[in-house]
């Protein structure tokens, strides 16, 4: 389960690990970064990541159809996160992504790139870049 732990996560990231303990279930905890690579973070089981590899990962999965959506109102909302969603470059040459207008939201599409980033149906070699090894 991949959770975002940006911000103020870490507290969320810990309850639920505590709460799954002994299940099959390994909570990894993703923090956003300015990055365009998805890293280790500095435990095993934490990820760095930044928000323009989750969106083109996501991109992918939408134009060969293997993510698919069911007609209700909630994939509605969804579906418009997902119009809204924007990468932009800053002056300094950063990439930012997100719902930038003011009343939009990104939380379910960022919800959705963090569960089908690592499917190993859709994408089996997908492995962790070890920032230590560049």
């Amino acid at each position: 389960m991949l959770v975002d732990a940006t911000g103020v996560g870490d507290p969320i990231v810990d309850l639920l690990r505590q709460a799954l303990l002994g299940r099959r279930c390994r909570v990894i905890a993703v923090k956003f970064t300015g990055t365009e690579r998805l890293e280790r973070g500095p435990k095993l089981w934490d990820v760095r990541m930044g928000k323009a590899c989750l969106v083109s990962r996501m991109q992918v999965l939408l134009q060969t159809n293997r993510i698919e959506l069911p007609d209700t109102p909630e994939a509605r909302d969804l579906v418009d996160e997902l119009v809204n969603y924007e990468l932009r470059v800053t002056d300094n040459a950063n990439v930012t992504a997100g719902a930038f207008r003011t009343g939009t939201h990104d939380d379910l599409a960022t919800a959705l790139g963090l569960a089908v980033l690592m499917d190993r149906k859709t994408h089996p070699t997908y492995e962790l870049v070890d920032p230590g090894s560049m």
